[in-house]
């Protein structure tokens, strides 16, 4: 079952899914969606395109972990975690609350206001994902025992169960603003999006039949083509942008973000072309995640982009390169990638 040799599509997927962070974070504008134009649309059609960039990265992360048994002990796990992202998570965050105090002056700024604003999730917006990320290791060497020892059946119940709690019941019930069962709503131990690490494990592991990949697909058009239509009318209704209809904790998305990666993973041998310098590429990603929300608020300051297609089509990109320049040129300064994996 386990994959011996390197998976290029891995690779491109980081190198995507990092990209589509980037995009939603820097493709924004002050639009009126009062009335449809063509610069409101293409937003509302960028913010749903590209919104695969973290699930793609908890499927990547399902798909690299779950089977880390194979490898190399839990000791040894944990400690791999926590150099590459815990400890990295933790400078940067730092860096992000020195820059918040100095930004809002009425912070009244200590060690007791950063702890508290790290485990609320309110020092920088953009790393809420770490916080599930970090979540999932914790239940890393549980998941695996479970994975080595059920039966492919218990597996797709399992991830069934999953989706059908974090995609299905509690979406509808915040659309009806009902309360959910406590118990409910911390199963099954990792938050809305167990389902995306069991996925990535699963396809790049066990395989999709062709029966099955064909209705992945067609499922996904089809959800892809509600996701368009239904954000676009509602948006233009109420005048802003109405998220829940492509959440990526709901099923559409799920379904989606499956098709793209099970996409990708039976085109590996077209990626394999390019091994080294995907590898080389997808080894700057973590630290775009880290540091592209300090180029766009650089950029941001120094430009002063008043262009919306400028904004929507160009900054992405050159937040992109430059990101992954500086990343490069960090690397090459000794010990940085402790803090800059």
């Amino acid at each position: 079952m386990a994959q011996s040799k390197r998976l290029s599509f891995m690779d491109f997927s980081a190198i995507i899914s990092s990209f589509a962070v980037v995009t939603l974070h820097s493709a924004a504008g002050n639009f009126s969606f009062t009335n449809p134009s063509p610069s409101a649309t293409l937003t509302i059609i960028i913010q749903i395109i590209f919104s695969f960039g973290v699930p793609m990265f908890f499927m990547q992360s399902g798909a690299n972990v779950l089977n880390y048994r194979e490898r190399y002990s839990t000791t040894t796990f944990f400690k791999k975690r926590l150099t590459k992202v815990v400890i990295p998570f933790l400078c940067w965050s730092v860096i992000a609350y020195v820059f918040l105090v100095l930004k809002t002056p009425t912070i009244n700024w200590s060690i007791i206001d950063f702890l508290y604003r790290l485990v609320t999730d309110t020092i920088l917006g953009p790393y809420w994902f770490f916080y599930n990320i970090i979540a999932f290791y914790l239940c890393v060497p549980f998941l695996s025992v479970l994975l080595n020892h059920l039966k492919h059946t218990q597996i797709l119940y399992l991830l069934a169960l999953s989706t059908a709690v974090n995609a299905v019941y509690l979406p509808f019930m915040r659309a009806i603003n009902s309360p959910t069962l406590d118990y409910v709503n911390l199963f099954p131990a990792i938050g809305n999006y167990l389902e995306y690490f069991l996925i990535g494990w699963y396809i790049v592991h066990v395989g999709v039949s062709a029966k099955w990949k064909k209705r992945i697909y067609i499922l996904s058009i089809l959800s892809l083509v509600y996701e368009l239509t239904a954000t676009i009318i509602s948006t233009y209704h109420y005048g802003y942008i109405v998220k829940p209809y492509y959440d990526i904790s709901n099923l559409p998305a799920v379904i989606i973000m499956a098709a793209l990666f099970l996409l990708l993973k039976e085109n590996n041998n077209n990626f394999s072309k390019y091994e080294l310098r995907l590898k080389f590429f997808s080894g700057l990603t973590f630290g775009i995640y880290l540091i592209h929300p300090y180029v766009i608020a650089l950029l941001d300051k120094l430009l002063k982009v008043n262009s919306a297609t400028i904004h929507i089509l160009i900054f992405p990109i050159l937040v992109y390169v430059i990101s992954g320049l500086v990343v490069f040129l960090l690397h090459k300064i000794p010990y940085i990638k402790h803090v800059l994996p």
